[in-house]
């Protein structure tokens, strides 16, 4: 249900389950906005709810779809999280280097590896593949040396990492993932408790790591490793 530009959900993305109220949360985007003839620094209220079915959490009401676009494409997202463009790096490199290590205990050396929310493109640099494209909805800030990914290619190894749960249609993404991947999908989502949380404005969804894994067996991959030890990471394989 849409008004005024917003999105309300009743029924659960996942198994139409009538949701029910879950959690009102306080986060980024920090903004600075006019009040009483003075400037005044907020945060953003947003409220989520649950499946008491399958325990899907989802933002609601949330923005639309071409306002979320807007958000991303246009930077506002990492302009407004209120940290530094140097403590975002310094955040996304040690995610890479995590990543890349956990694959590398798994025995994941790809040849080709595609990245969704590519950013500057360090998950690729540290995985190291042979051949190397990502995506980023934001062009301006991602690595210009990473071409948009073509609909028609695929890569032995396709990464989401920290997307997933921005998107406002997660199953038809991960259809997409799975059109890209010859062999392997990587994708990774806050956990409910981990560090930064699950549950802030930018994130229209918390996944359950059971829902999440059934959501990737029926867009075609199967499970071969879940870890859930901070974060939700989950690695498929086409079937």
């Amino acid at each position: 249900m849409a008004a005024d530009n917003l999105i309300y959900s009743t029924a659960c993305y996942y198994c139409q389950t009538p949701l029910i109220p879950y959690r009102n949360v306080i986060s980024a985007p920090a903004l600075t906005v006019e009040f009483c003839g003075g400037d005044l620094s907020v945060m953003t209220s947003s409220t989520f709810v649950i499946c008491p079915a399958c325990g899907l959490v989802a933002q609601s009401p949330r923005m639309s779809d071409e306002r979320i676009a807007q958000y991303y494409s246009s930077g506002l997202y990492r302009q407004t999280l209120g940290i530094s463009i140097e403590d975002m790096d310094a955040d996304e490199k040690r995610r890479a280097l995590d990543v890349a290590v956990w694959l590398d205990k798994c025995g994941i050396m790809p040849n080709s590896h595609a990245d969704i929310g590519a950013s500057r493109g360090y998950l690729l640099q540290e995985v190291g593949a042979d051949i190397q494209e990502g995506y980023d909805v934001n062009p301006k800030y991602a690595v210009s040396k990473y071409p948009p990914i073509e609909d028609d290619k695929t890569f032995e190894l396709v990464t989401s990492i920290h997307v997933l749960e921005h998107t406002t249609d997660p199953m038809r993404e991960l259809d997409w993932y799975r059109s890209l991947s010859e062999k392997y999908v990587l994708i990774e989502v806050p956990g409910i408790n981990a560090k930064g949380g699950a549950l802030r404005f930018a994130h229209l969804w918390y996944f359950p790591p059971k829902v999440l894994a059934d959501m990737m067996v029926k867009c075609g991959m199967e499970i071969v490793e879940i870890d859930e030890s901070s974060n939700t990471r989950i690695l498929g394989r086409v079937v």
